[in-house]
């Protein structure tokens, strides 16, 4: 099991209000189908008269065991190969058409994927990934349709669990959690009890004591009724705590499912991801509402609106408090009371529940003075910095006199954030919502190296005295200052002052076959087409710059 929580504690958390776009899905199939539809052969004993053997003895084939053949892409140097592996979890049928329940860290990056069902001993069966949201952790597959067919055959029909409401689980309640634990080859069960919520990384988790191990991941954890109550997600790192553990709730399950089919289809896979609402809360204080000249009964702080969003169309301003969502009272710590809570949720696990087109009414207040507004939910753009998932989005590149330049992702971090800790700002939310390029990687001996004042991890600010966030931006300050001889940049202008970086472009074109050979990459077309417009260009008598000989013209526009 490939952890799924990233290893990054922001200096300052900011809170966003989000929300999934969810409207009745065409996966009506998903709706689950109870254990009558599993030839057992024993009558379903009344709800209060399930016990765990009754459990146990009915959920062997519903479980399955999940290989994945995954690749890991290289961050700083994209065009290489990426590194291949294989891992191992668990899943769940939900549905007589094939369907099956996992995490989207178990089948992530995956290039095949296959399943093996107790019943059937080693023998594997093809699936195929039909949609994930990695926001939640979750992941929806489907049995091929020729392998259904023999499963079928065999079974009668497909084992499948009902999900349960996880909003009426209870601290101290047992639950069964079922998986395949380190790569196991048989089914394990683990009974526990529930230790109550969590609020992990923007997400709502049931947090446990059953243990969850590398390779549970996947796996359904039941309540006593049978039914599905949550899924095995991850555990709290043993030197850090004992007996923490969480699964994810099986209602944001349910959104998932009924979420999916409105999510944009990224190379044949549903991609959910999290939208923004656009606004950005952070905590208030009684002092904090006195000097504003606000009402002291609670309220957060709103330190920044995204442009275009929503709220900011509605009127909705920087230094605005916001004091209530839905009538529901908003605390300094932007917190509000529910029914399906135990105790007090964050507003970001309220929005999250609601519906598209559903109307949002916020009470604000600015310098005393009171405002209502009202807003609909809409699906709003991805942030320009976030995670990517290159199996399933293209990624794009620019290798150019030995400096490779990307667009800043928060993947670029585990790694450049040791050459450049300042950029862990861009782990802060606020700061997400404008593109970035940076250095990823410098080619020895490259010209990108002797100009000696590159580094990785450097952001690029200007070329040829053209602003640049965008690699679209970045070509085209490098094509239009291409008669200048020069390739120029500034870089950390809002950190160093501005960096002054300058490549002769006659010798990074002319170095490029003997770098592309050297360190197997393909020669970027932009490259080729500045290197074109060079020898097109040149006097006669003038030296042409050398063919690409011996390099390979692929593309390094996304991978």
């Amino acid at each position: 099991m490939v952890k799924y929580m990233m290893k990054f504690v922001l200096g300052r958390v900011s809170l966003a209000l989000c929300l999934l776009i969810s409207q009745t899905s065409v996966l009506a199939s998903a709706e689950s189908v109870p254990f009558e539809n599993f030839p057992v052969g024993d009558a379903v004993p009344q709800i209060g008269q399930m016990d765990w053997d009754w459990v146990h003895s009915k959920v062997r084939n519903m479980v399955v065991q999940v290989f994945v053949f995954r690749t890991e892409f290289n961050w700083v140097e994209p065009y290489k190969t990426p590194h291949q592996g294989m891992a191992s979890g668990s899943a769940f049928f939900i549905d007589q058409a094939g369907l099956l329940m996992t995490n989207a860290h178990v089948v992530n990056a995956e290039h095949g994927i296959y399943i093996q069902i107790p019943c059937f001993g080693k023998r594997r069966f093809d699936v195929e990934v039909v949609g994930i949201c990695p926001d939640r952790d979750l992941a929806l597959l489907k049995v091929v349709a020729e392998d259904l067919v023999v499963i079928k055959d065999e079974l009668g029909a497909l084992p499948v669990l009902e999900f349960g409401d996880s909003d009426k689980i209870k601290r101290a309640e047992e639950l069964l959690t079922l998986g395949y634990p380190l790569g196991q080859q048989s089914l394990k069960s683990t009974m526990g009890v529930v230790s109550g919520r969590q609020a992990i990384e923007g997400s709502f988790m049931i947090q446990i004591d059953a243990p969850i191990s590398p390779g549970n991941s996947g796996g359904p954890a039941l309540d006593k009724t049978g039914k599905v109550i949550g899924i095995n997600t991850g555990s709290m790192d043993a030197e850090r705590a004992q007996n923490v553990n969480y699964i994810i709730p099986s209602n944001e399950v349910r959104l998932f499912l009924k979420q999916l089919d409105q999510a944009p289809v990224c190379r044949g896979v549903r991609l959910l991801r999290k939208p923004f609402l656009g606004l950005l809360v952070s905590d208030g204080s009684e002092d904090m509402a006195r000097f504003l000249k606000n009402p002291l009964t609670g309220g957060v702080y709103i330190p920044g609106v995204i442009p275009g969003s929503p709220l900011d169309k509605a009127g909705v301003k920087e230094g605005d408090m916001l004091y209530a969502i839905d009538g529901h009272e908003i605390d300094y710590y932007g917190e509000i009371k529910v029914d399906w809570n135990e105790e007090r949720v964050a507003a970001i696990d309220y929005v999250s529940r609601l519906d598209p087109g559903e109307t949002v009414h916020l009470t604000t207040y600015r310098n005393g003075a009171k405002r209502e507004v009202s807003v609909q939910t809409v699906f709003a753009d991805m942030l320009p910095i976030r995670i990517f998932y290159p199996e399933y989005e293209a990624i794009d590149y620019e290798v150019i006199g030995g400096m490779v330049v990307m667009e800043l992702a928060i993947n670029h971090m585990p790694i450049l954030i040791k050459m450049n800790p300042r950029l862990s700002r861009y782990l802060e939310l606020e700061n997400q919502f404008a593109s970035k390029l940076v250095v990823t990687h410098l080619l020895p001996n490259s010209e990108a190296v002797k100009c000696r004042v590159l580094r990785p991890g450097m952001l690029i600010d200007e070329i040829n005295g053209r602003k640049v966030t965008t690699l679209k931006e970045f070509r085209n300050a490098v094509k239009a200052g291409q008669p200048s001889g020069y390739l120029t940049m500034r870089l950390d202008i809002e950190s160093l002052g501005g960096i002054l970086a300058v490549l002769p472009l006659a010798r990074v074109l002319e170095d490029e076959p003997r770098l592309a050979a050297t360190y197997f990459y393909r020669v970027t077309p932009f490259v080729e087409s500045l290197s074109s417009h060079t020898r097109a260009s040149s006097r006669p008598g003038a030296r042409l710059l050398p063919a690409f000989a011996g390099a390979l013209g692929g593309s390094g526009n996304g991978h």
